[in-house]
């Protein structure tokens, strides 16, 4: 495996490219619409989903140093929905993609989606602690 990939990559700040150009790292009004404009809420749900992540994150690295795609494709799909829940497009998309590519155990595919997730996570986390001005 080539740890190297999968340490994270810098971009411009903000900024993560997808198929999906129309994509949002943080969607905080669709967000807000579901939390029901309950900011108390939507500082709670989304405190326990940074804290949360980067455990199933860790978890995907490690499945992949062992060809473990079925871990692989589980924390993808839980990344996904969670994602999906708060408002994080781009990272909800990438984590498709790697759940996808998991289910086909294609181990270059599922590196390269892994760290695109690691990005997608970065700009979301910061987006989401800026705009809920959570620490």
């Amino acid at each position: 495996m080539d740890s190297d990939r999968l340490a994270g990559k810098t971009g411009e700040e903000g900024k993560i490219m997808s198929d999906e150009s129309s994509l949002l790292v943080f969607d905080y009004e669709g967000f807000f619409v579901r939390v029901m404009a309950d900011q108390e809420l939507a500082r709670m749900i989304a405190s326990a989903f940074l804290q949360d992540t980067p455990g199933l994150i860790q978890k995907m690295v490690e499945a992949l140093e062992r060809d473990d795609y079925e871990t692989i494709l589980r924390q993808a799909h839980t990344i996904k929905g969670a994602s999906a829940n708060v408002g994080g497009q781009v990272l909800c998309y990438v984590a498709q993609e790697l759940e996808h590519s998991a289910r086909k155990a294609r181990h270059d595919d599922c590196v390269t989606a892994l760290c695109e997730l690691q990005d997608a996570w970065t700009a979301l986390d910061k987006e989401i602690r800026k705009n809920l001005d959570l620490s």
